[in-house]
């Protein structure tokens, strides 16, 4: 459900219907296990698997990947420092920020971040380039950046 959740952008409804649909292809597969590898990471990317599929069939995602060359974003927009927010922010604050991410951005800052799928890989399961893949990280990780510094300057303002 956690990964579930993580790619609808907190809609649970959404996200529901990904672990059901999910566990049904566990159950039409299950003779296909191989016992040496750990069944939690099995359905994993079954799970994983169910939430690219969800996502490419919204056919939305194309009208929102923004194809740019990772070469036009300089060093200092891609530089993320983790600082006092991370001691701040916990799990659900930074699951919200990255809700606030466009669709496209958020699922491939996911699947490197959280789920260690490489550039080539998302290229590969989402049909876009590797760069347009790091352009949508280092885009999230900018996004990411501005909404914990507009997040510390509250913090800061409500003490």
């Amino acid at each position: 459900m956690r990964i579930g959740l993580r790619y609808s952008g907190g809609d649970r409804q959404a996200a529901l219907a990904n672990v059901n649909m999910a566990f049904l292809k566990v159950l039409q597969k299950l003779e296909t296990y191989k016992s040496h590898i750990p069944f939690e990471a099995w359905i994993r990317r079954i799970m994983i698997n169910v939430v690219i599929d969800d996502f490419r069939a919204q056919k939305s995602y194309q009208a929102n990947i923004q194809r740019q060359d990772m070469e036009t974003i300089s060093q200092q927009e891609t530089y993320f420092e983790w600082n006092e927010a991370e001691i701040r922010l916990d799990a659900a604050d930074i699951q919200a920020l990255i809700g606030k991410l466009p669709p496209a951005t958020a699922q491939i800052f996911n699947m490197f971040t959280f789920d260690d799928y490489t550039h080539r890989e998302i290229a590969v399961e989402l049909d876009i380039t590797e760069s347009a893949s790091k352009w949508h990280v280092a885009k999230a990780k900018t996004i990411l950046k501005q909404l914990i510094i507009n997040n510390e300057k509250l913090i800061i303002e409500n003490q």
